[in-house]
Formats: C-alpha cells, sequence, structure tokens
C-alpha cells in the first residue's frame, strides 16, 4: 500500500501548475500603447475594439480592456503561453464552498460573497491558498501595469468579491461611481460559457445635457456585448458614462460566476450630482 500512496503522490500536479502569472502579452509595448491610448486620448480607431494578440481595448462607450486567457503557466516563451486551466479549476471548487448572500431587489437579482481580500477567514485559511495567489498577482503585478500603463492614480486599495448569477438573475444597468472607485475589474471563472447562456456584461453608450452649466450622461442603448469566457479579465475605468450591465441568465444548468471589484484612487471631479439619481430603467 505504500508503494501506492508514492505513486498517488507522484501522479500530483506540478508546483507551477499552482502559480500561474499574468499573461505576457499584455506586457508587449504595443498592447501596452493601445491602452493607453484607449484610457487617456479618447478614441481607438474611432472607437471601434482594437484587437491585439488574444486582448481587446476600446475607448467606447468607456475607457475598457478585455484580456483573454488572463492567467497562465510560467514559460521560457511569450509567443506560446498556456492558460492555467487547472489551477481555475481547481480555484473554482473553491470559491462555490464559499458562504454567498442572495441579493435582490428591482435592480439586481445574484448572490455575492462578503469581501475577500483582508479577511482572516480567507488569508489564513489553506484551502484558500489559490485564491490568495489571484490577489497577490493583482497587487504585485496588475496593479504596477495599470498605473503605468492607464497613467490613471491609483492608490493600494484594491477590493474583491466572488459573484454568482443563475437562472433568471440579472444586474440593471449603474455606473459603479462610488468611494474612490477609479477602475473596475471582472475575472470570469465559468467554462464553456455562450452567448446564448445569457448573463453577458452590457456596455451602454450615453447621451449627454447640460445641467446648470454641466454636463450630465444618462445611459441609452446597449452598442457592446461581452460573453464571461473563462479565464477572461474585464477592465473599465469608472467614470460618468460607465454605464453597464450583467443580462439575464438563460440557462438552467450553469452559474456565471467571477472574482470582481474595483482598484482605487483620488476621485476625479465630476458632473452635478444629479446623474446619480437620473432614472436607471
Amino acid at each position: 500500500s505504500s508503494e501506492n500512496q508514492n505513486k498517488t503522490k507522484l501522479k500530483k500536479i506540478s508546483q507551477s501548475t499552482y502559480k500561474p502569472i499574468l499573461n505576457p502579452k499584455i506586457f508587449e509595448e504595443n498592447f501596452r500603447n493601445q491602452v493607453r491610448t484607449a484610457f487617456t486620448n479618447g478614441n481607438v480607431k474611432n472607437g471601434e475594439p482594437v484587437n491585439h494578440n488574444n486582448a481587446v481595448c476600446s475607448s467606447q462607450p468607456f475607457p475598457y480592456c478585455i484580456i483573454n486567457d488572463f492567467l497562465c503557466l510560467p514559460s521560457n516563451s511569450t509567443t506560446d503561453t498556456e492558460p492555467a486551466n487547472s489551477f481555475l479549476l481547481e480555484l473554482k471548487e473553491q470559491l462555490l464552498k464559499l458562504n454567498f448572500n442572495p441579493k435582490s431587489n428591482d435592480l439586481y437579482q445574484f448572490a455575492q460573497t462578503s469581501e475577500l481580500i483582508g479577511k482572516p477567514g480567507i488569508n489564513g485559511a489553506n484551502e484558500s491558498s489559490l485564491l490568495r495567489h489571484v490577489v497577490t498577482l493583482l497587487h504585485h503585478k496588475l496593479l504596477p501595469w495599470l498605473r503605468d500603463t492607464t497613467t490613471i492614480k491609483l492608490n493600494d486599495d484594491v477590493d474583491m468579491f466572488c459573484a454568482q448569477y443563475k437562472e433568471t438573475d440579472y444586474l440593471l444597468c449603474h455606473d459603479d461611481e462610488l468611494e474612490n472607485r477609479r477602475i473596475a475589474y471582472v475575472y470570469y471563472l465559468s467554462p464553456d460559457w455562450s452567448i446564448n447562456d445569457g448573463g453577458a456584461l452590457q456596455l451602454f453608450n450615453s447621451n449627454q445635457r447640460e445641467y446648470n452649466g454641466s454636463a450630465i450622461f444618462d445611459p441609452s442603448s446597449v452598442i457592446h456585448e461581452i460573453v464571461p469566457k473563462f479565464n477572461s479579465l474585464v477592465l473599465f475605468e469608472v467614470c460618468p458614462t460607465s454605464y453597464h450591465q450583467v443580462a439575464e441568465i438563460i440557462t438552467s444548468t450553469k452559474t456565471r460566476l467571477s472574482l470582481t471589484g474595483w482598484f482605487h484612487g483620488p476621485t476625479e471631479p465630476r458632473p452635478h450630482p444629479d446623474h446619480q439619481i437620473r432614472d436607471q430603467s
């Protein structure tokens, strides 16, 4: 039996599987320039999304970026990267064991954990070591990349929740503006998700109007849909036009799972506060 135990140990997944890195392609200067342009100088190709090595960025309807295969296995090659699928599938199973609190009113219906960063029950638990590694990557790798690439002033505050959406769950249109939030992120952990399952992240165009000499923005119509693809990270600037929603979940056999939160920084001057209480229908 001891021989069988040794064989079992040898079958354990290698340590490198549990130490994924950010996709090296995001550090390529061409892509960084595309993101910098989208976040600082307005339109990229007149607002049309720009694709670059499995990533997408645009300034319309507000600055956003999609990074596919966000976490990869360490490799000596920057052109041949392998997604960290084993790590992520195990992370997904660990997250599903957390306590999810139902949230429901006229604007939303889904379930969410409490804050995951800085909680002793998370940082001290052996079963959440995979999540701790993701948090470390956000703090020590992604945050410096965002500061340099977007030029948005960010402090060291990052928060994180885990959200799950099941059949009929939804989140209606909102802009995320609150408490020094500067960049929102959503990291998707649902394998084999398609547009037919619902749950797309829908980005809204907005119309500008004047109010007492200030520019006010009202959500208009959905102009872009982002499918919550497994191991993809969506980043967008939180601003007066960052209207978005999660479409209703249609599938009865899948759960839309994501890690979501915000990178924080000094609040920029905003339009007249009337924009925060306008119709969200």
